[in-house]
């Protein structure tokens, strides 16, 4: 046990590398603490027969007790906390939970519960060379985006053809087990050829009204079988009437456009994969193990909430996906660990960097209207004032949060080489069109 000025430390780690620091408060550390809440409550309290501000300490004590004791033990909490840490040189991942406070003699006890922050290798940004992707809109572009633009704005209408990419299928589903039968449903997929996609919409590619599949997939734990029948096929009545020189004004319009979506495509790529594929992999980090496990638990939570959001079910999702939730964890397990990885590099390198990393407030200021402005659609005017700060100051954190993770970015951009590949031609999406067009 260790002792520093009064206060007595004891830590202990359980298998899954979390951290137990009991701190007794001494009954001399505790009582100044007390006395210091007194000193700050003197000018608030009005007794009966004393000016304000000159009532004698024990007469406020004795009439504030239970107050002034609250008062010293939340302050206490974070004194000891900071004691502990700068005589170790402890970090912690997150913040330290507090899980006993209780009275120990004249003093108090408390005990918390952290994950210690592991060690990080600081890297040299000066050694790493990355290629980056790099876009032309030309006119297969263009096209691609005129097409699309129509698609997007036409009547869907029932064919008898086989499914293209992006028709609308119309399926139902026949589990053949009973106790499966409960997840019967008929829904709408888009037809694709994407790998990620659920093997509804897979499979629902190249079919026609009528069509029976015989599917594999898993329930829980379990393989499971079923039968996609295809109720119908719509595909997106395209008349274009529009005259061709209105058609090359568009497209000039939409030129500028999509070389502004391509050169982000390119800057969001490098950063999201390949930036972080490479700072992921060069350090070793020994990540706690209940950490993980809790981050784990957490995002999954998060998808959960989404899927209900959306309507569907996490045992929709499996099936939809054929996976099993093992392997779904599994899954999770690797990507979390790797975003933790991630932040824990960035936040060393933020540090080392110290004022060369500029965070840019006109950006932060934009991210904390766009959230204001969702949660005002919401209903934010109509929840209660104090939780509207509540949500107030949570916009300014996320903001600010997500503003600081871009300036570490462009900070690590700044120092390392990125050589530009040959461009190629853009394709975009339908999320690469603005409404307007």
């Amino acid at each position: 046990m260790e002792t520093i000025d009064g206060l007595s430390f004891n830590i202990s780690k359980d298998d899954n590398d979390m951290n137990t620091l009991e701190v007794i408060v001494s009954e001399e550390v505790y009582k100044k603490e007390i006395d210091k809440q007194i000193e700050e409550y003197k000018p608030k309290v009005v007794i009966k027969g004393f000016r304000v501000g000159h009532a004698p300490k024990e007469i406020i004590l004795a009439r504030y007790k239970e107050a002034l004791e609250n008062s010293a033990s939340e302050a206490l909490v974070e004194e000891c906390w900071n004691k502990f840490q700068d005589n170790n040189t402890v970090a912690s991942i997150g913040m330290p939970k507090l899980t006993k406070m209780e009275k120990e003699g004249e003093g108090i006890k408390m005990s918390y519960e952290f994950y210690q922050m592991p060690e990080v290798t600081s890297i040299d940004l000066s050694t790493i060379s990355l290629e980056k992707d790099t876009y032309i809109v030309d006119d297969k572009s263009l096209d691609e985006g005129h097409k699309r633009s129509i698609r997007r704005f036409s009547e869907f209408v029932e064919t008898d053809n086989k499914a293209l990419v992006g028709d609308r299928v119309t399926v139902s589903l026949e589990f053949s087990d009973e106790k499966n039968k409960k997840y019967n449903k008929e829904f709408t997929v888009a037809a694709t050829d994407a790998t990620e996609d659920s093997i509804f919409a897979k499979e629902s590619l190249g079919v026609v009204k009528g069509d029976k599949k015989t599917l594999s997939t898993t329930v829980g734990e379990d393989d499971a079988s079923l039968t996609m029948n295809v109720v119908k096929v719509e595909t997106p009545d395209m008349k274009d009437d529009t005259k061709e020189e209105d058609i090359v004004q568009m497209k000039d319009a939409l030129k500028a456009h999509l070389e502004e979506r391509a050169q982000a495509k390119a800057e969001n790529d490098f950063t999201d994969k390949v930036l972080y594929d490479h700072i992921t992999t060069i350090c070793d980090i020994a990540i706690p193990k209940g950490y993980l496990e809790e981050q784990v638990v957490s995002t999954l939570a998060n998808l959960k909430s989404s899927l209900l959001r959306q309507g569907s079910t996490i045992e929709d999702y499996l099936i939809a996906t054929n996976k099993k939730m093992t392997a779904l964890e599994d899954e999770y397990k690797d990507s979390v660990k790797k975003q933790i990885v991630f932040d824990l590099i960035m936040a060393d390198l933020a540090k080392n960097a110290g004022d060369d990393v500029v965070i840019d407030e006109a950006k932060m200021q934009e991210y904390a209207e766009k959230m204001y402005q969702y949660q005002n659609y919401m209903g934010l005017s109509k929840r209660p004032k104090n939780e509207q700060q509540d949500v107030v100051n949570g916009i300014m954190r996320e903001a600010q949060n997500k503003a600081m993770s871009e300036a570490i970015v462009n900070y690590v951009k700044s120092k390392i080489e990125i050589k530009e590949k040959a461009p190629v031609s853009f394709t975009p999406k339908d999320e690469d069109l603005w409404m307007g067009y």
